[in-house]
């Protein structure tokens, strides 16, 4: 007790005296913290809106969903629950084209069609507010006021209601006319508010919505549609939840049909950005990280600052442990006080966010300082300050008393002992393994947290590596006499005492990461855009029959501007039933393989190769299939995944026809990209006669003709579903710009963390630098000259950081994309040269800022100090 008030008020007298010391080991800490607490904040946030308006946002009090219409056995089971005065809503969404009958131009859309009611919970609000018939009231969200312009009943007969971005596109007005499939539609409104649409921003295209019985009408959900149904249900019972779920999922079983309730309203999105939050938080820790070794090399300095402080109280009898005591009491009050300052940084980040992320999950957000997210950045900064100052606070053991009495002896650096070396080593050690179930905390998963660290500690020994091999490179550069401020600034770099490496390894951290991401998400969308093979189809057309996909062909031959024109592929689809013989019950899969059963595929039949395919098992069938047997080709990654071999037998449940058993006579694997041209399974002539299909038609349209031919497709297939890849690449794009954006932000933290090693290892050098200036001032030197020196020194290295960083990003882009996803990779100079440039202004930025008053000393003040 009397050690612990003797270190405490020892502590407080020396925080007292050198308060600007610990602006760094504040600044390190609070950056980190400041990025998680952002991250969790938001997302806590979310969940917040989630949890609040659950019945908002599922529009009802439990869903039924399916990608398949109904079955008779749903169908009455729901009758029955009609009986029990549950109230029930079909709803159908599906995509389509929405025509403008005037001009002909058309987009693809998101149709929605709904039954009179809906919705039971939440508001349908439109612009101008009487868009709908007036029905029985729905009701709002529980603590909610309806809205200014909300309406309820149902969509008058022959009218559509649409987004606002569908009248953008296609020149339309409020009161004109719209044709979906083959039916003419009057808008009636804007909707502004859908209750149930909260991934609005991750849609193919514009809301349209209709009422049930004009879906009917339109000849969209002819065979081969595609469409999603649910059923929206309101129970007058909250208590019997279980129960009435237990029954729903039973009763539509053969569908696979997935029953959600309010508890768990859009568990899509929550998926997301749960995955979205351990992600984030991972890439703040690099940052929190990077402010550890931030707050290590603060501590260093201070240690040797203190070194007779030390001694003298060993001198008076202070034990080691006393002492050591004294400075981890004052890195626990700087932890806190840092962690408290990040936490607030941390909750302007959450005012940052939903600008960027928020629109992309369309739900109105309270944000606000979560106190469990608060007390997480609390202990998350706590722990990692202690963690990186084991090593500095245990070389307070090797201070020797005698120092004091040597003051005229050089401060040498002798070798250190076996017994330190494996102090250290254990320290090390004992750092990881609480930085790796930090890590493990923060991702919500154990096996996450350690490959984690143990990925990072890879980077960071090669980030390491290649920033002390920058340096010796630096140091061997012999520049010409006349080049004063370029020889003496780089000689700077590589001096004794330098930090040079630590910098260059913070900085190049945060360039890697901000880099990287940016030359993955231009690769991927290069890969669509840039790296297809010569006549890839950009436009494709789904739900033709057979007699309109031969009219297809006709039409656009005649058509200027078609490049190319590959023959229409017949669609059929079915599901998994069994794998010679046996069910997927009694395979051995991994959970991956066992959701293939659970997909509905796009089969389709050939005579030939498809393109773009090489076969790698097996052979292609040529000639005659022998009688009675049916043949089948599978991609190899679906081979890989059910364990196919060849001979192995296929059965598959045909949509509209009965069962069909295949024997796999090669596998092949898709050689190059094309984009909607990819079937899994392609049976052999013959092997799906009887049973119905769709055409889909592909081409590939001039940039310049591409207006012309969707008009002349949506004026003659007025049914079919036409998608323009560049359309879909646009909206891909817009997703893939927000999640990097938000990456890239948190991401900079780790830079803005090297940018305060910086600053802190050139205060640190302060009195050294003071002395150099007024040297060189002494020898004639102007301060222009001694400006360009630092600056010099500076450049170099952001320089060395941006280079490191950027050839590591380069590399790790090269290989995720060329190694992992097995897609080509193309250079870009532009990113990497914007990324090493920005490097080398921010670094010579702040190291001129933090060497201003070294700049402005008097040599003659110096002077008479020596």
């Amino acid at each position: 007790m009397k050690s612990l008030k003797f270190a405490w008020r020892q502590a407080l007298r020396e925080m007292r005296r050198g308060r600007s010391r610990f602006l760094f080991f504040l600044l390190a800490i609070a950056i980190g913290v400041a990025g998680l607490v952002g991250i969790k904040g938001f997302n806590a946030a979310v969940q917040s809106a989630l949890l609040r308006e659950a019945r908002t946002l599922m529009a009802a009090d439990m869903k039924v969903q399916m990608n398949r219409p109904p079955g008779e056995q749903g169908l009455a089971h729901l009758d029955e629950l009609k009986t029990q005065g549950i109230a029930v809503l079909h709803v159908t969404e599906t995509t389509s084209m929405a025509i403008n009958p005037t001009s002909k131009d058309s987009t693809l859309v998101e149709l929605k069609a709904i039954e009179p009611g809906y919705p039971f919970y939440g508001e349908l609000i439109t612009d101008p507010p009487g868009a709908l018939s007036t029905m029985a009231p729905t009701v709002p969200a529980p603590g909610t006021a309806r809205a200014a312009g909300a309406t309820t009943g149902q969509i008058p007969a022959g009218t559509a209601l649409v987004g606002a971005d569908l009248l953008d596109r296609l020149g339309l007005t409020v009161g004109d006319q719209l044709k979906l499939g083959t039916q003419l539609f009057k808008i009636g409104g804007i909707i502004t508010q859908e209750p149930d649409r909260v991934a609005a921003n991750f849609g193919l295209g514009p809301r349209v919505m209709i009422s049930q019985a004009d879906l009917a009408t339109t000849g969209l959900m002819g065979l081969g549609a595609r469409a999603n149904h649910s059923f929206l249900l309101k129970l007058p019972d909250q208590t019997k939840v279980e129960a009435i779920r237990t029954g729903l999922t039973e009763a539509f079983k053969p569908e696979k049909g997935r029953v959600s309730d309010f508890r768990e309203a859009q568990p899509q999105i929550k998926r997301f950005l749960d995955r979205m939050t351990a992600f984030l938080s991972l890439v703040s820790m690099i940052s929190l990280l990077v402010g550890g070794l931030g707050v290590a090399n603060v501590t260093r300095v201070f240690i040797q600052q203190k070194l007779d402080s030390i001694a003298i109280m060993k001198c008076v009898g202070a034990t080691n442990q006393r002492v050591t005591l004294v400075y981890l009491i004052q890195v626990l009050l700087l932890a806190v006080a840092g962690s408290a300052l990040g936490i607030l940084f941390g909750w302007g980040i959450q005012l940052v966010l939903p600008a960027v992320i928020g629109p992309l999950l369309d739900v109105e957000l309270t944000v606000g300082l979560s106190p469990v997210v608060a007390l997480q950045g609390l202990l998350v900064g706590l722990l990692t300050a202690v963690l990186f100052t084991l090593i500095p606070l245990a070389g307070i053991r090797d201070v020797k008393p005698a120092l004091v009495f040597r003051r005229e002896m050089a401060d040498q650096k002798g070798r250190l002992s076996a017994g330190t070396w494996g102090r250290e080593v254990a320290l090390l050690a004992v750092a990881g393994l609480g930085l790796a179930l930090i890590a493990s905390w923060l991702a919500g998963r154990f096996d996450w947290g350690f490959w984690f660290m143990g990925g990072l500690a890879g980077a960071i020994l090669l980030l390491w590596g290649a920033a002390a091999l920058a340096v010796r490179i630096v140091r061997r550069i012999k520049l010409p006499r006349r080049f004063v401020s370029m020889r003496q600034g780089l000689a700077n770099v590589h001096r004794p005492g330098s930090q040079a490496a630590a910098i260059v390894l913070a900085l190049g951290i945060g360039v890697t990461i901000v880099l990287g991401v940016t030359l993955l998400q231009r690769g991927l969308l290069q890969e669509v855009t840039l790296t297809s093979p010569a006549g890839t189809p950009n436009l494709f057309v789904m739900g033709l029959s057979e007699a309109e996909s031969k009219q297809f062909t006709t039409s656009l031959r005649a058509q200027p501007g078609v490049e190319s024109l590959p023959d229409p592929s017949p669609i059929a689809r079915g599901k998994l039933l069994a794998i010679d013989g046996k069910k997927k019950e009694e395979l051995t899969l991994s959970d991956e393989g066992e959701r293939w059963f659970n997909f509905t595929f796009n089969a389709t039949w050939a005579a030939t190769q498809p393109p773009s395919s090489e076969i790698v098992q097996g052979a292609w069938w040529t000639g005659s299939i022998p009688a009675g047997e049916k043949w089948v080709s599978v991609e190899q990654e679906a081979a890989q995944v059910l364990n196919l071999q060849i001979g192995s037998l296929v059965q598959m449940e045909m949509e509209g026809g009965a069962p069909v058993t295949a024997k796999v006579v090669n596998i092949r694997k898709t050689t190059d990209f094309r984009a909607g041209g990819g079937f899994n399974f392609v049976f052999a002539p013959g092997a799906l006669d009887g049973v119905p299909a769709t055409y889909l038609a592909q081409a590939r349209v001039q940039s310049a003709a591409s207006r012309d031919v969707q008009r002349l497709i949506a004026s003659q297939f007025p049914t079919a579903m036409m998608i323009n890849l560049n359309d879909i690449l646009t909206t891909v794009s817009s997703v893939l710009d927000r999640i990097a954006m938000v990456i890239r932000f948190v991401a900079g933290f780790s830079i803005l963390a090297g940018l305060v090693i910086l600053s802190s290892s050139i205060v640190s050098t302060k009195y050294r630098r003071t002395r150099d200036a007024v040297l060189y001032k002494t020898l004639g030197a102007s301060r222009k000259r001694v400006w360009q020196i630092f600056a010099m020194e500076y450049a170099t290295l952001g320089l060395v950081a941006g280079l490191v960083g950027a050839i590591i990003s380069v590399t790790a882009a090269w290989v995720v994309l060329k190694q992992v996803m097995e897609v080509s990779y193309h250079f870009e100079a532009l990113p990497v040269l914007i990324g090493i440039i920005g490097t080398v202004v921010l670094t010579v930025l702040v190291g001129i800022l933090s060497t201003l008053d070294v700049l402005a000393a008097k040599p003659l003040q110096v002077l008479r100090e020596e």
